[in-house]
């Protein structure tokens, strides 16, 4: 067990009873703390608002869809490990191909799983704390750092709300990715609804009136029609600073671009 491990989580997301039970005691057994997940949505939730140094996703042999999952998931400070019930070798190199750092199945006896957990969060802890996937975001002139929960744009900071962070935040963990309206009403509210719908656009034109030069014609926060946002994936510039953005209540305001409604 690495030191420092203890008040981790490890995150299941695994539906076949049995195997979800056996992950669950082998992160207990060397430990860790264990929160299952009921889904897909409640998963990416999770991840928002945990610790997670290891996430167990179930993935079947026509799970299509999850294994996509495995590279979005991958990221930030966790190590993500699939599960498959009844593994064939085709799936095994496929979910390693697709993002996986390891893969467990139904065979596993509880010592295997308990020991495959806890290398997979001694591989993850390796990466220096500002590296690791998902911390320090850069795009253009935009940083993000999740850790400490501040937006720069070339230096001078401007006040971001908790949830405008958490927004910004969702999309920068899958930055140049489509980030959809149920994904992120999920991570901000708890869960999709219409009436987050529009609480979602709203805070959307609020973001860009801080991040953008011209909220009308963004050039960071960029809507995919019918589908979600994505935090546009640019070049980093090392021009000259101009502006900067800081989340917290002691953020000191600077100037914010006019948001178009």
């Amino acid at each position: 067990m690495v030191d420092g491990f203890a008040l981790s989580f490890v995150l299941v997301a695994v539906r076949d009873e049995r195997l979800r039970h056996r992950v669950i005691d082998a992160g207990r057994s060397v430990g860790f703390a264990v929160r299952a997940a009921t889904d897909e949505v409640d998963a990416l939730r999770l991840l928002h608002r945990l610790a997670v140094t290891v996430l167990v996703i179930e993935v079947g042999d026509d799970d299509v869809q999850r294994r996509r999952l495995l590279g979005l998931l991958r990221g930030g400070t966790h190590a993500v490990m699939a599960a498959v019930p009844a593994a064939t070798s085709d799936v095994v190199v496929e979910v390693l191909r697709q993002g996986a750092d390891a893969v467990v199945d139904g065979r596993s006896t509880l010592e295997e799983l308990g020991a495959r957990i806890d290398a997979a969060a001694r591989r993850a802890a390796r990466y220096p704390s500002d590296v690791l996937a998902g911390r320090l975001i850069r795009t253009g002139e935009l940083m993000v750092d999740r850790g400490e929960h501040t937006v720069t744009r070339c230096g001078r900071p401007v006040s971001l709300s908790h949830r405008e962070f958490r927004l910004l935040d969702a999309l920068a963990a899958r930055i140049g990715l489509v980030a959809t309206h149920n994904y992120l009403e999920s991570v901000i509210w708890g869960e999709p609804s219409e009436a987050h719908r529009q609480l979602l656009r709203a805070y959307v034109r609020k973001v860009r009136s801080k991040l953008e030069d011209d909220p009308s014609r963004p050039r960071y926060l960029l809507s995919e029609w019918g589908r979600g946002y994505r935090l546009a994936d640019l070049p980093l510039d090392t021009g000259p600073p101009r502006r900067a953005v800081r989340t917290g209540a002691g953020a000191v305001a600077g100037t914010r671009a006019a948001a178009a409604l």
